[in-house]
């Protein structure tokens, strides 16, 4: 039987998904009407997942409040609440069924699961209500209204891409820490993450290159592991959609510009690199301390054997020995290991050691 949910851990949720919603509409809506990038669709999704559908009343609450405060009816606004959490549940439905899938990402392939089913499936519902509730309720104009519609399942898509993956990792154990090892290098690769973002999306220090992203997330990825990835990521995502809002993208003369189309690409495109990266090298350390552990518990086992134990190569080099050989020659197993019997011995007692 589960265990209750705190009440401090649920108003917790409740408050993040109510502030990352809140700071969504205010930068990303001039009228706080129409709000594609709402992050905290992603924040709804990493709840579920961790602490299961106990938690869907903190998406339910702070969507129902936050859609009351932009003025809705209270029907209307239940709606969109309602429409949040079962695309949130759906999503962590659709990952938990799959029994590959496990919240630490520690492997390319449940960073994709979690962006089909988390994100492309799970989004269609919230953007169709969304979308209908638009249509229906707001002055849209309805050759625009299969635009707006696709629009916010991107914007969807995009939270679960980049807060989603953030939240779980950051709040998971089973992550490396090369981040704590290389703490310099670590600040370093996110202040000139910031400095890249400023330059490519914004054009502070004039145009730069999107490869420059490239190159600083698998930076990132390969020093620094999946935590400051995650971190890199939603910091050059927050710099791209402050860059698409100061161009006034979602402007209805906009809508066939296709900007978002290319910026979500660009964001996946990162994050593939990232997380594929940072998973390798996760799983190439942790497959080198089995190694490792496993050497050094077959080299325990030998050592504590009473017989002698050696083994060569077919050249008659000694690759390794136990304990009790070392004391045949007198000598330490690093001074015999890439030696031969006739370092040691006479050449007749070699060549008979050697037929």
């Amino acid at each position: 039987m589960p265990l209750p949910v705190k009440p401090i851990t649920l108003l917790a949720v409740i408050l993040g998904y109510f502030l990352l919603a809140k700071v969504s509409i205010y930068c990303f809506a001039p009228d706080e009407k129409l709000c594609i990038y709402l992050f905290a669709s992603g924040a709804g999704l990493a709840a579920i997942l961790k602490g299961g559908y106990r938690f869907a009343p903190a998406i339910f609450i702070p969507a129902l409040v936050l859609a009351l405060w932009q003025g809705h009816s209270v029907s209307v606004a239940a709606l969109i609440a309602l429409s949040s959490t079962l695309s949130a549940c759906l999503g962590a439905r659709l990952l938990c069924s799959c029994p590959r899938f496990s919240l630490s990402l520690s492997h390319l392939s449940e960073f994709l699961r979690l962006i089909v089913l988390g994100g492309v499936v799970a989004g269609i519902p919230d953007a169709l209500v969304n979308t209908g509730i638009f249509y229906f309720y707001h002055s849209v104009d309805s050759k625009h209204i299969a635009l707006i519609g696709l629009h916010w399942w991107l914007g969807h898509i995009l939270g679960i891409i980049i807060i989603t993956p953030m939240l779980l990792v950051w709040s998971g154990s089973g992550h490396d820490n090369r981040h704590s090892a290389r703490i310099i290098e670590t600040g370093l690769v996110i202040v000139l993450s910031i400095l890249a973002g400023l330059s490519v999306f914004l054009h502070w220090f004039g145009d730069a290159s999107s490869y420059l992203l490239f190159l600083l997330v698998s930076w990132a990825a390969v020093r620094s592991g999946s935590r400051v990835t995650t971190l890199v990521l939603t910091i050059l995502c927050l710099q791209g959609l402050v860059s698409l809002t100061e161009r006034n993208v979602w402007l209805p003369e906009h809508y066939n510009d296709w900007v978002e189309l290319d910026f979500l690409f660009l964001m996946l495109a990162l994050s593939l690199v990232g997380m594929a990266l940072s998973c390798y090298i996760t799983q190439l350390q942790q497959a080198m301390r089995e190694l490792a552990e496993q050497g050094l518990f077959l080299k325990t086992l030998l050592n504590t054997m009473p017989d002698k134990v050696w083994v060569k190569s077919p050249d008659g080099v000694y690759l390794h020995c136990n304990a009790r050989f070392e004391a045949l020659y007198g000598a330490k197993e690093e001074a015999i290991l890439g030696k031969t019997d006739f370092d040691f011995v006479t050449p007749e007692l070699a060549n008979f050691f050697s037929a």
